[in-house]
């Protein structure tokens, strides 16, 4: 977005999918173009946004000489599921355009969840036999799951009860991705 001396860059900020609670950052620059001082008044930042200077710059008015610019991080945290749009407005004393208005937006999602669907137990199984046992995956969330081990504990028999697990081993995967529906 363009004023008679200064720019934002980018002019849009669209952080895409995050999830619930964690931050995603990126990058906004505002630099002076014209031959004089320009003096950044503010910047408002919607909710659920948040920007950090980068350097100097933290602290409003703040002047930029010709050709001079600040690097600011803005940060998207979302609380709940759904769709954040809002404005920066970057307030200024340009007589042409006091006013930058950067849009913002971003998606709030929920992690990737997953449930085991079947009931996992062998039921009786023949002594010096095998039986089989499906363990089905699903994933609940809003965003990929990508399942890199599992684990199984396996457990001895002693009489009629079920003894302390003898030992653990992992199954590696590499990476097994269970996109969500």
């Amino acid at each position: 977005s363009k004023s008679a001396s200064l720019t934002a860059t980018p002019s849009s900020l669209d952080f895409g999918n995050v999830r619930l609670q964690t931050i995603k950052a990126l990058p906004l620059k505002l630099k002076n173009l014209s031959g004089s001082s320009i003096k950044i008044v503010n910047i408002n930042i919607p909710p659920n946004f948040n920007a950090k200077s980068i350097g100097s710059g933290g602290t409003f008015p703040l002047n930029l000489g010709p050709g001079e610019e600040v690097d600011y991080s803005v940060e998207f945290t979302p609380a709940f599921t759904g769709t954040y749009s809002g404005t920066i407005i970057i307030t200024t004393d340009s007589q042409v355009l006091p006013t930058i208005n950067v849009p913002a937006s971003g998606r709030g999602i929920k992690g990737p969840i997953f449930g085991i669907l079947d009931n996992h137990q062998f039921g009786d199984v023949i002594a010096k036999s095998s039986k089989n046992l499906v363990v089905r995956l699903h994933n609940l969330g809003d965003d990929d799951l990508e399942v890199t081990k599992i684990f199984f504990n396996s457990f001895k028999y002693t009489g009629s009860e079920l003894g302390e697990p003898e030992n653990s081993f992992g199954l590696n995967l590499g990476t097994l991705t269970l996109p969500f529906i």
